[in-house]
């Protein structure tokens, strides 16, 4: 596949910055997508991202914002099996941007603790007492909760600001079509 038609374009278009930017968060789509499947992340996840953040409206480059933060979360932490299905739901829940890129790092570095506690329970022996392994255990466990609840407090602010949203969408609802105070008062004769 190449992409000399996507660079060309983005060099044609050099009158606005912003547009831009755009337009060079849009080319990397296909490049972040084709990082993670080379990562190890299975084709199904990665469609199942790609189709979430299509359907809910969010452009080319908020949904590579997403797919980077997969990325980039996932090389450090390791990529959780299912991801695909933990960020549909996300953007479901009105996640959006840096929200939804926070939820993605906290929901990776919890399955890393979740996944360190397994390995080290797994090596501590069923003996009585505190098993060697059981403090880093803890540890992880922890850690993994601690991201959780990021994950939540994430979530927490994507609501209040969609709540916001949907007020201010109210209020400017509230004003279409109504004609004047005066109209409305007289029943639309205009006089008193």
């Amino acid at each position: 596949m190449t992409f000399a038609p996507l660079l060309l374009l983005a060099l044609a278009v050099q009158a606005d910055p912003a547009a831009d930017e755009a337009l060079k968060r849009a080319i990397q789509l296909p490049v972040v997508a084709h990082e993670l499947r080379q990562d190890g992340v299975p084709e199904q996840d990665v469609d199942v991202a790609l189709e979430a953040g299509r359907t809910a409206g969010m452009g080319a480059g908020g949904t590579t914002e997403v797919l980077e933060a997969t990325r980039d979360a996932g090389r450090k932490d390791g990529h959780p099996e299912n991801f695909g299905a933990f960020v549909q739901a996300r953007i479901q829940e009105g996640l959006r941007g840096q929200d939804l890129s926070a939820a993605i790092r906290a929901e990776h570095a919890a399955r890393k603790a979740e996944r360190e506690a397994a390995k080290a329970a797994e090596g501590a022996p069923g003996a009585s007492g505190e098993a060697p392994g059981q403090a880093r255990a803890d540890e992880a466990k922890g850690k993994a909760d601690e991201a959780k609840g990021k994950a939540d407090e994430a979530k927490g602010k994507a609501d209040e600001a969609k709540g916001k949203a949907d007020e201010s969408h109210g209020k400017a609802g509230g004003s279409k079509g109504g004609g004047s105070s005066d109209e409305k008062k007289t029943g639309g004769k205009g006089g008193k």
